[in-house]
Parts: C-alpha cells; sequence; structure tokens
C-alpha cells in the first residue's frame, strides 16, 4: 500500500515496476519522481498544457512515462477551458 498513487491508466502502464529511467538531457539513469518523497514543484513546471521537468527527476519522468503526448496536451486543454488546469498548488 506504501507504493500505491493514484494515476491514469496510460501512466500507470508506461512506469509498470519501474522506479528508474534515462533522464534525456544527461543521459544518466535517475529515480523517477515518487509523489510521497518528492515536491511536485521543485521538479516541474507547466508551459501552459505542456509540462516541463526543471530538474533531472522531472525531466526524466516526463519522458518515461510521456506526460506530454499529444492525448495529454488536448485533455489539458480542454481542463483548462473547464479552469481546472493547471491543478490547484501545481505552479
Amino acid at each position: 500500500m506504501d507504493n500505491l498513487a493514484l494515476a491514469c491508466i496510460h501512466c500507470s502502464l508506461r512506469k509498470g515496476a519501474r522506479q528508474n529511467a534515462r533522464d534525456p538531457q544527461s543521459g544518466r539513469t535517475v529515480r523517477l519522481f515518487h509523489p510521497r518523497e518528492h515536491s511536485w514543484n521543485h521538479h516541474f513546471r507547466w508551459m501552459t498544457c505542456r509540462l516541463n521537468g526543471i530538474t533531472a527527476i522531472g525531466r526524466t519522468t516526463i519522458e518515461a512515462l510521456n506526460l506530454n503526448s499529444s492525448e495529454h496536451q488536448v485533455i489539458r486543454a480542454f481542463e483548462k477551458k473547464l479552469r481546472r488546469h493547471p491543478p490547484p498548488g501545481h505552479l
């Protein structure tokens, strides 16, 4: 139970049991973002409907989970029109 977090099926399937992946900028193996151990605002920033990784953990997580897919961006654009994006507390 300590390892469970709410996630969409897309992210859950892409992550699987992985805890690490390669940072697209440095090529080094980096730990993926852990929502119970890391601060979201420390690793990510919103650029309208695109998520930007500002640390190795952020970049790696975005790349590994394909968080800026066209599908994600369409959903975020729709959520923005409904004034539900970005989520409260996530800059």
